[in-house]
């Protein structure tokens, strides 16, 4: 009986590990980000349930990020605006699970929300430029995973079109990207998906710039 393995068949055992490390390797890989994805549907979809929950606080209008033009230059937050309305809620909800390094702070880099136009407030508490929710169809996009490459502090506010200071689609779940509709329903999002939607450009998963 032999007690240890000869050279050759020591580099054959290390060859066949590591063939099945190269193969194992990215379907773990895989299956963990299916999981991050599933994850972020879900508090996608409980941020609907709370903004349709509480827009009768505000009197039917949704805090929606922009700068306006009436001497203040953000809304509250929309991440932030749930998280006073709702009480206990997890400020982890605004965070997609598979963005490097998550922060959450008073709703900065939260996930991206459609922006408004600027305007006039629209009630007590408004900072001017939020979204009459009534005025949204069904089918309109509302948040969902944005990046944006000119600077971090844009990421909550979201755009159809290619801009530098506000954010477009981040397809950072194997090629695809999360969204939450008016109606409170949530949709994986492919790069067909986001044209019929309205945008023009997104985000790959390696933050390469791509067109719908």
């Amino acid at each position: 009986m032999k007690k240890f393995f000869s050279l050759i068949e020591l580099l054959v055992v290390i060859a066949i590990i590591g063939i099945l490390t190269s193969i194992l390797l990215p379907s773990i890989a895989k299956s963990r980000e299916k999981a991050k994805q599933a994850v972020c549907l879900s508090q996608l979809k409980q941020s609907g349930a709370m903004v349709i929950m509480s827009l009768g606080d505000q009197n039917g209008y949704y805090h929606s990020p922009q700068s306006t033009g009436t001497g203040t230059y953000y809304n509250p937050l929309w991440s932030n605006w749930l998280q006073r309305a709702v009480a206990e809620v997890d400020d982890q909800v605004f965070l997609c699970p598979s963005r490097e390094n998550p922060q959450w702070s008073s709703g900065w880099g939260s996930y991206a929300s459609r922006t408004s136009n600027n305007g006039n407030p629209k009630f007590d508490g408004s900072r001017g430029g939020d979204i009459n929710y009534v005025e949204l169809e069904s089918s309109d996009w509302l948040v969902g995973d944005g990046w944006n490459n000119g600077a971090n502090y844009a990421w909550h506010r979201m755009t159809t079109d290619s801009t530098t200071w506000k954010a477009q689609p981040w397809m950072l779940h194997l090629e695809r990207g999360n969204m939450l509709f008016a109606d409170g329903s949530v949709k994986s999002m492919t790069s067909a998906d986001y044209a019929k939607s309205g945008f023009s450009i997104g985000w790959s998963m390696s933050k390469t710039a791509v067109s719908f």
